[in-house]
This record gives structure tokens, C-alpha cells and sequence, in this order.
């Protein structure tokens, strides 16, 4: 490479990334009468595409949390962050992309409580 050329300067958006694992965090927290009585964190591993290293990243993250109320006194509050690379001038579209897949993650996260609300409450 020349002293004069910018580093990454030759890698262009066609130029492919390779995928590397970053981990999704789903935590979830009951209370009963406003006391916590379980807590559970899980992590899984997502393969996501990242740039090159030779050019100057950013990383962009998004969180979001729900309560829903279990009946009985009983809430649950779960939350789903991400964290992604990106480069600089792609913040937006990062941003974008990360909340979108933590919206749908949560959404489906909540649904899978209500079924176990409606489920226990026919118990």
C-alpha cells in the first residue's frame, strides 16, 4: 500500500466483511408485590457481518425493556440488548437496523409471557 492512500481506502462497499459473534442479551425479572424473585439472564451467540479492521469503526447499541403484569401482584420485566459494528457513517442505518431487531425480539419475547400468563391463570 502507498503512504499516501488512506487506510482501507481500496476497500469499497463490495468488498465482503467477514462475520464475527457478538452476543444478545435477554434478561428477564419477576417481582411479586414490588419484591424481585427471580432474575434470569440469557446470552446467545448471532453472527454478524463486520468491516474490515483496517478502516476506523464505530459500534452502535440499543436496548429495551418491558414490564407486563403476571396477575397476582406478579410483573416480569425483560430486556433485549444488541450491540453492532458499523462504520462511522453508517451510525444511522446501524442504529436502525439494531432497534428493529431488538423491537421484534422483545415483542416476541412478551408474547411467549402472555401465552405462560394465559396458560397459568387456566391452571
Amino acid at each position: 500500500m502507498s503512504k499516501d492512500k488512506e487506510p482501507g481506502s481500496d476497500i469499497t462497499a463490495d468488498t465482503p466483511a467477514h462475520a464475527e459473534t457478538r452476543v444478545l442479551t435477554v434478561s428477564k425479572q419477576y417481582r411479586k408485590s414490588g419484591v424481585v424473585t427471580k432474575d434470569e439472564v440469557d446470552e446467545e451467540f448471532v453472527e454478524v457481518p463486520v468491516p474490515h479492521a483496517d478502516i476506523p469503526m464505530a459500534e452502535v447499541g440499543y436496548d429495551a425493556r418491558m414490564t407486563l403484569n403476571m396477575g397476582n401482584y406478579e410483573t416480569c420485566q425483560v430486556g433485549i440488548s444488541v450491540r453492532l459494528p458499523c462504520y462511522p457513517v453508517e451510525l444511522e442505518e446501524a442504529h436502525a437496523t439494531a432497534k428493529k431487531f431488538v423491537d421484534l425480539r422483545l415483542n416476541k419475547e412478551v408474547d411467549a409471557l402472555r401465552e405462560y400468563r394465559k396458560s397459568k391463570a387456566g391452571a
